[in-house]
């Protein structure tokens, strides 16, 4: 079921750790302004090639540098970027869309939470919105534990992460399981507060099953298959690309970036000129 029927856009906010952005979070910035979002860019750094008309904003005054938290295993600062996305939206700045998320449709703003599942059991925070009330103050204080005990935990694993509470020897969320603060803690806590009934289907948000994640940059690949008139946008799995160093000629990727977005080639994309540096406190 929809709820997104209002004409006024949301603003979108997006986060970048690092100096240069690559072609895949160009296109997806350029999506976004394509479908007449005001896209904020948040960053801890200069970044060189931010698309023209993009916001830059200082990421500190969201969270602080220090408190962007780094997977251990991975060196991915995904954790720190769901600690992020849930302060956010704390400070009421908006609606979060990560910089794979290539969008198709605009998003009309509303006070209802926006998020989608990305299969059947998993509610993703890629594209989100919570409101202010209980869940965004669940998953807030969730994700400011250092040593959580997860709650969608198993039994025995929670008892085990209590116990080296106990002896003085708890375990970091950096050294926890991919996305400790992602879906799972988001599908947990919409579950609780009764609002995954609000939670749009797969295709709004996540087509593209994480098995087929390099389908959007094969000729061969086939989007039409997963792709419905309700899409709103493609995820693109970042994380599953490898080192995918950009899309085919004639894929689905190519020919979008070429055809709605009007640029010559891809890759590399012409990111333009440098967005300006503007307050992050807004009327």
């Amino acid at each position: 079921m929809s709820i997104l029927t209002r004409t006024e856009l949301f603003q979108i906010n997006c986060l970048w750790v690092g100096t240069s952005l690559r072609w895949l979070e160009v296109a997806c910035i350029l999506s976004m302004q394509r479908a007449g979002h005001a896209v904020r860019l948040w960053v801890y750094d200069p970044v060189a090639n931010v698309p023209a008309g993009t916001e830059i904003a200082d990421a500190n005054e969201v969270l602080p540098r220090e408190r962007l938290l780094f997977h251990r295993k991975t060196g991915s600062p995904a954790l720190g970027s769901d600690i992020f996305r849930f302060e956010l939206m704390r400070q009421g700045l908006g609606m979060w869309l990560d910089l794979d998320m290539l969008l198709l449709q605009s998003i009309p703003r509303t006070e209802q939470p926006v998020f989608g599942f990305q299969d059947r059991d998993l509610i993703n925070g890629a594209a989100l919105y919570i409101p202010q009330g209980p869940m965004l103050a669940d998953l807030c204080a969730f994700a400011q534990q250092r040593y959580p005990i997860p709650p969608f935990f198993r039994i025995r694993k929670r008892a085990s992460l209590r116990l080296r509470k106990a002896v003085g020897r708890p375990k970091d969320a950096t050294m926890m399981s991919w996305g400790v603060f992602g879906p799972s803690a988001i599908t947990y806590f919409a579950r609780k507060h009764g609002l995954d009934r609000s939670a749009l289907d797969i295709p709004y948000f996540y087509p593209i099953p994480t098995a087929e994640a390099l389908v959007p940059f094969q000729t061969s690949g086939d989007v039409g298959q997963y792709v419905r008139p309700e899409t709103i946008g493609i995820h693109l799995w970042n994380e599953m690309l490898g080192k995918l160093e950009g899309p085919e000629r004639g894929s689905f990727f190519d020919v979008f970036v070429r055809e709605e977005l009007g640029l010559r080639n891809s890759p590399p994309i012409p990111a333009g000129q440098v967005g300006r540096v503007v307050s992050s406190r807004y009327a």
